[in-house]
């Protein structure tokens, strides 16, 4: 159960940052997009590793 969250937000945060891509590629202010999403992207993966490492302890 816990890997199909996993894989869950790995899949969205490719989706996120693809997405954030193609705005770059349409919007003169796409580079601050990108920052953002990269550091939000950041953030969730160390979430994740987080919880996979309580999950794992447990």
């Amino acid at each position: 159960m816990f890997s199909l969250k996993i894989a869950g937000g790995v899949v969205g945060c490719i989706l996120v940052i693809a997405g954030g891509v193609y705005l770059a590629r349409k919007t003169k202010y796409g580079s601050e997009i990108v920052g953002s999403l990269k550091n939000l992207g950041n953030q969730v993966k160390s979430a994740f590793s987080e919880g996979y490492a309580e999950a794992v302890e447990n």
